[in-house]
């Protein structure tokens, strides 16, 4: 049986040159090829004579010899007739074929424009992809620009903290020194006052009570000019201090000169009490004793 040669690569029927179509066509139509159509010489199913009237190839040759004249020219024109239903037939099934090659053609296209939709659609979202990247890129570039920013504030305050430590610590150093010098200078004025009390007891000691104050009087002369000697030396805070400490000192010491006068007043009348008293008390005896008698 007559088969379509096709291409099974691309599912396409393969067209045939002119010559060979006509054949084939007839062929496909008649079960007989051009030449056996144009002699009769047909046989079988699919001829173009009925069953009933084959012959054989010996019988049509007999005839064919035998017939003139009109005979031959109605053969001639029914062969014409079969050849053009066989060219109308060839011209169908090849506007046939052709409207299948178009409508293959136009699948195909389709196909190929979905296809470049297709990848239009998948280069657009490789296009998204690609700018999603890049904006993400962009954000981690601008959180790490961020972070970079944060850590350069955070090691700022941590140098600002280290050096607001370190001032503070030195400030504690001075402070603590400054806290010893004043320690040692206050243990060298105690004891600078406190040999100065021993010498001013051993004057008192040796003076009698008027020495004994002028003594005193010229020590607090002395102390006084010392106490100024040193106020002009130090800062404007010191000598406001040592001024007011050395009034507080004076007036401890008056207050102290005042109560040690108070206090021997005192001792002198109680003794002077005690004598009168005493001598009361021995005359009251005296005149009991002198009136028992």
């Amino acid at each position: 049986r007559f088969a379509e040669p096709r291409d099974e690569s691309k599912g396409i029927t393969l067209s045939l040159k002119p010559w060979k179509m006509n054949r084939t066509i007839e062929s496909k139509l008649h079960g007989a090829t051009r030449l056996a159509v144009c002699r009769g010489e047909v046989s079988g199913e699919g001829a173009s004579l009925p069953a009933d009237q084959v012959r054989t190839i010996s019988q049509q040759t007999t005839m064919r010899m035998d017939q003139s004249g009109d005979g031959g020219a109605a053969a001639a024109v029914e062969q014409a007739k079969i050849l053009e239903a066989a060219k109308a037939k060839a011209r169908e099934a090849q506007a046939a074929q052709a409207e299948q090659i178009r409508a293959k053609q136009d699948a195909e296209r389709k196909r190929r424009m979905a296809e470049m939709q297709a990848r239009q659609q998948q280069e657009a979202a490789a296009q998204l992809e690609e700018e999603k990247r890049r904006q993400a890129e962009a954000e981690k570039a601008k959180q790490l620009a961020l972070l970079e920013e944060r850590k350069r504030q955070e090691e700022r305050k941590r140098k600002e903290e280290a050096a607001r430590k370190a001032a503070a610590e030195e400030a504690e150093r001075r402070r603590k020194e400054e806290k010893e010098r004043r320690r040692k200078e206050e243990e060298e004025r105690k004891a600078k006052e406190l040999e100065r009390k021993r010498r001013e007891e051993e004057e008192k000691r040796r003076l009698a009570e008027e020495a004994k104050r002028k003594a005193e009087e010229e020590e607090r002369r002395r102390i006084q000019a010392e106490l100024e000697r040193k106020r002009r030396e130090e800062e404007e805070r010191r000598r406001r201090l040592e001024a007011a400490e050395k009034r507080r000192r004076e007036e401890e010491e008056r207050r102290r000169l005042e109560l040690l006068r108070k206090q021997q007043r005192e001792a002198e009348e109680e003794r002077r009490r005690k004598r009168a008293e005493e001598r009361r008390i021995a005359a009251e005896w005296q005149r009991k004793m002198d009136a028992a008698r």
